[in-house]
């Protein structure tokens, strides 16, 4: 969901949704809130939209609905609600084990999405700097799928995005593994000019050196 997002912004109701009823479990306590409370956060910034509320939970695909006899509501059984009945929502049973690990998540996907102008990525300055962000707020699953991606669209550029994997790779592996990756990321930093698309590569090589030094 968050790559879609950044591909398509008009996809950013998205997060909006789930950051809304976020809010509200961590206010009521409870993870099962008024769907109307709900929709009201929700339509704060897409009054508009107000009509679309069902389809939005469809391709979201997390939240269940509930009504007061205790029939659910999922899928594409949300388009069979009727929105004048008491209604409530919460979290995928699947999911709510994972609840703050999510809410952690969907504030920095939040974070990152507005640091760009609304609007698809179309050029590598865009891609490079998006990269910055996700690596920077340690979405280290999410990085590495983004930079595959990247790496087919701005194939000159590629070693960037190699580098920062390999960088997380020296991060996130195992301790007899970290010297390899901490190597390899030296290795292509070394092909990179110490500015790169107003980066500070040259930064980066001597962080790296120093974890190559102490794994």
């Amino acid at each position: 969901m968050f790559l879609e997002v950044l591909e398509d912004q008009n996809k950013r109701e998205l997060l909006l949704y789930l950051l809304c009823y976020v809010q509200l479990v961590k206010k009521e306590g409870s993870f099962s809130v008024s769907l109307d409370e709900f929709l009201r956060c929700a339509y704060r910034s897409f009054r508009s939209n107000r009509h679309q509320w069902k389809d939005v939970l469809v391709e979201l695909n997390l939240l269940k609905i509930t009504d007061i006899y205790g029939s659910v509501y999922s899928g594409k059984d949300i388009y069979k609600i009727q929105e004048d009945s008491l209604l409530f929502i919460s979290l995928d049973p699947a999911y709510a084990e994972d609840f703050y690990l999510i809410s952690n998540k969907l504030v920095k996907y939040w974070g990152i999405v507005h640091k760009l102008e609304y609007g698809k990525l179309w050029n590598v300055q865009d891609a490079i700097n998006l990269g910055v962000y996700i690596f920077n707020e340690e979405l280290y699953e999410e990085y590495m799928d983004y930079a595959e991606i990247q790496k087919e669209r701005f194939r000159k550029e590629a070693v960037f995005f190699e580098a920062l994997e390999e960088i997380i790779k020296g991060l996130t592996a195992k301790s007899e593994k970290n010297l390899l990756h901490w190597l390899k990321a030296m290795e292509l930093l070394k092909k990179l000019p110490d500015i790169y698309y107003g980066i500070n590569v040259g930064k980066l090589k001597k962080d790296v050196e120093n974890n190559w030094k102490r794994a």
